[in-house]
């Protein structure tokens, strides 16, 4: 008779030999820990910060808890700790304004929206159907923009 899920799920595997740790997820754990701690000190917005970030808040307790059933690869370890902290950077700073956009456009000498001009706003550049307040999207009014010229 075949064994209830849960049970088979809580024991361990039948050889009895523990599942040898890995060092990389563990430090990925403690690098996106202390990214979240250091992006809850003096956010921008207090409540952007917890919309931002509460799918790391929920998704880092649910990937640890389920390891030993669902093991991650090294790889994607890494891709979701690079997440984690890009949306806790968006979080502490907000999007508009984090930082590196304004080193880059410093450096580069790039304005930092270039179609928020005044004569390639989305009003000037869209009929007044496509846009309302550029809901339509920047892509639409930015090809539009493009067409015109």
């Amino acid at each position: 008779m075949p064994e209830p899920l849960l049970t088979s799920l809580t024991r361990r595997p039948v050889s009895g030999k523990r599942v040898p740790r890995r060092p990389l997820p563990t430090a990925l754990v403690v690098v996106v820990v202390a990214g979240m701690a250091l992006s809850a000190w003096h956010p921008y917005d207090s409540t952007t910060w917890l919309l931002e970030t509460v799918w790391v808040l929920v998704g880092l307790p649910l990937v640890v808890l389920s390891r030993r059933w669902f093991p991650l690869t090294n790889l994607l370890c890494c891709l979701l700790a690079a997440h984690a902290l890009v949306l806790a950077v968006g979080g502490h700073y907000t999007y508009a304004q984090v930082p590196l956009g304004d080193w880059v456009q410093g450096g580069l000498g790039l304005a930092r929206n270039p179609t928020t001009g005044s004569d390639t706003s989305c009003r000037a550049s869209c009929p007044p159907s496509w846009c309302g307040s550029c809901s339509a999207g920047p892509h639409r009014c930015a090809a539009v923009a493009g067409w015109r010229r």
